[in-house]
C-alpha cells in the first residue's frame, strides 16, 4: 500500500493528452502497433483458410484419431 500512495498522481488534463499526441515517438509506436494488428488480422482472416486448404489437416487429424483409437482399443484388451 505504501508504494501505491507514492505513485498516485492527479487526474490527467487535456493539455497532457495534447502533448502526448504531439510526441513523435508515441505516434511512431502507435503506427507500428496499428500495422502489426492489421497484419495479424490479414494472417488469421485470409491466410488461415488458405493454409488449411493447402495442408488438409482434416485427413491428417482423422488418421491420427483412428490410430489413437486403435492403440487405445488394443491396450484396453
Amino acid at each position: 500500500m505504501a508504494i501505491a500512495a507514492r505513485i498516485a498522481r492527479g487526474a490527467v488534463d487535456l493539455k497532457t493528452w495534447i502533448e502526448l499526441g504531439r510526441n513523435r515517438m508515441v505516434l511512431v509506436l502507435l503506427a507500428i502497433t496499428t500495422l502489426q494488428m492489421a497484419g495479424q488480422f490479414v494472417v488469421f482472416t485470409f491466410m488461415g483458410p488458405l493454409l488449411t486448404g493447402l495442408t488438409a489437416p482434416g485427413a491428417m487429424l482423422s488418421g491420427l484419431s483412428s490410430a489413437f483409437t486403435a492403440s487405445a482399443a488394443s491396450s484396453a484388451s
